[in-house]
């Protein structure tokens, strides 16, 4: 290949090279200058919540552990409860049973039962001695009265205040409901692991975002701009002796 040739050659490819690495350069450029100022940006105390975003991450999804009605659909997750699409105060766990009254929402454990206003704001959390016995095994209701049934018996309460014997069948019993695909899609969704922003834009700027290769990925864009800028100078030299060699050509 003759010199004519040559630079021929190294223009396209020049030129190619800038094309293709002009994206990751600005990906670089924008992540570099969000993670320099990260504290004016607050980078640190923000985070973002996204299924997809999770997903990638190999992070996994929310465990659904029941489905109550309670006059609107109430959800308990290892972490979390949701009633109405609304993530309640607490930190999930098993549920036994949830029931709405028209002044609160109940739910129990085997050995609480929260207490909710209608908008999902907490009231209380009942344990040991303010519960008439325990473990509770289900939680129903009679008329505007929650229902605990235990090992000594059914006990009633309009307040979680004072407990009466409850005696007869007339208890509604709030009973665990199938799951559905919408559920779980949803639950998924609003439950999805918050992640740092901060985090994010590390992992997009060093490439650990793309998973094991992507460190690689950069190093290879790093090597690109290498060329490019030898190339560069190269071009840029070759012009500049050109015209030393030919100034009426020029």
């Amino acid at each position: 290949m003759n010199r004519h040739g040559l630079a021929r050659f190294i223009r396209r490819w020049h030129a190619r090279l800038g094309v293709a690495a002009a994206l990751v350069f600005i990906v670089l450029i924008v992540t570099g200058l969000a993670l320099n100022h990260t504290e004016q940006l607050g980078l640190a105390h923000r985070s973002i919540q996204s299924e997809s975003l999770s997903h990638w991450y190999g992070l996994p999804p929310p465990r659904l552990l029941a489905v109550y009605e309670a006059d609107g659909q109430f959800v308990a997750t290892p972490d979390a409860w949701l009633y109405r699409n609304l993530r309640l105060p607490g930190n999930g766990g098993i549920v036994v049973g949830a029931v709405r009254t028209p002044a609160m929402l109940a739910i129990a454990t085997a050995q609480s039962v929260s207490l909710f206003t209608p908008t999902g704001e907490m009231i209380d959390t009942l344990r040991g001695a303010a519960l008439p016995h325990q473990p509770i095994t289900a939680l129903g209701q009679i008329g505007d009265r929650i229902v605990v049934q235990t090992q000594q018996g059914d006990f009633s309460s309009a307040d979680g205040l004072d407990w009466q014997t409850v005696s007869g069948n007339a208890v509604i019993w709030s009973h665990n409901q199938p799951t559905d695909p919408k559920t779980i899609a949803r639950i998924s969704q609003q439950l999805a692991p918050a992640l740092p922003i901060e985090r994010v834009v590390l992992d997009l700027h060093s490439g650990r975002l793309f998973g094991h290769y992507g460190p690689f990925f950069v190093d290879a864009a790093a090597l690109v701009l290498l060329a490019l800028s030898l190339s560069g100078i190269w071009i840029q030299w070759r012009s500049w002796h050109q015209k030393r060699l030919h100034p009426r050509h020029h």
